[in-house]
């Protein structure tokens, strides 16, 4: 497998194992991650970037219903992994067009890889926003 393969695949996960190395287990007050999450959102919005207007939209309304819970940050931690086992399947159905050298299928293959990597992005920055190293 080319190392550009890898690179596209491994680097979201080694964003994450660093993110999550960083969290001390100490939470910012409800009130910081809201309004951290709400700075975010709004350049978000203006930068009319869907996916990531949705993943911060979903973490903001964790926060505000259940703050207090570790709900929230599981359930964040939950769809990174979902986004990861998206990336990969994405991957490997790369990797089989690349195998069977079809151009067209190449193409539409990359391209859909790359927006699971953008999704993917997304969802570990809204699970950053709920890590206390992130504020």
């Amino acid at each position: 497998m080319p190392f550009y393969r890898h690179t596209l695949l491994l680097t979201p996960v080694w964003l994450l194992l660093s993110t999550l190395a960083m969290a001390d287990g100490a939470r910012d007050s409800c009130d910081q991650r809201a309004q951290a999450l709400e700075h975010d959102l709004a350049f978000a919005r203006h930068a009319e970037d869907t996916a990531r207007v949705n993943e911060l939209e979903l973490a903001l309304d964790g926060v505000r219903s259940g703050c207090t819970s570790e709900d929230v940050l599981s359930q964040a931690e939950s769809r990174v992994r979902e986004g990861q086992q998206m990336v990969e399947q994405r991957q490997q159905e790369l990797n089989e067009a690349f195998d069977e050298g079809d151009i067209g299928q190449i193409t539409r293959k990359r391209e859909a890889l790359e927006v699971a990597i953008e999704v993917l992005n997304a969802r570990i920055a809204a699970l950053k926003v709920l890590l206390p190293s992130a504020s």
